[in-house]
């Protein structure tokens, strides 16, 4: 998957962590992560050019010629609230502005 996230950030899809759990039954088949967003329509276009991407699509083949890699994917859009502590450094910018959109994604697989 890798090489996928390099596809990411080429169709604006930027990275702010990832995470993997460690205890049973997910330890070592998931993975959550954050994405940040300008809004959530820019999003919604990202994505769809990101799955469109002809190298994405031939590395996504390739993985799967043994069976799908990813069985589930959730996606919560979330803001952070008023009452929530001081985050640690910042969220950096997203092509000039402060993102308006923060989406986790949980994928199992």
């Amino acid at each position: 998957m890798a090489a996928g996230w390099v596809i990411y950030s080429r169709h604006g899809l930027v990275s702010v962590a990832y995470w993997t759990p460690l205890d049973e039954p997910l330890r070592g088949r998931a993975v959550s992560y954050i994405l940040k967003h300008p809004s959530r329509d820019a999003a919604a276009a990202n994505r769809t050019a990101f799955r469109a991407d002809p190298e994405w699509v031939k590395v996504r083949t390739a993985s799967e010629e043994k069976g799908k890699d990813v069985e589930k994917v959730d996606s919560t859009f979330m803001k952070l609230t008023d009452f929530s502590a001081k985050v640690q450094g910042r969220v950096p910018e997203v092509s000039g502005a402060r993102p308006r959109a923060l989406e986790f994604v949980a994928r199992q697989g």
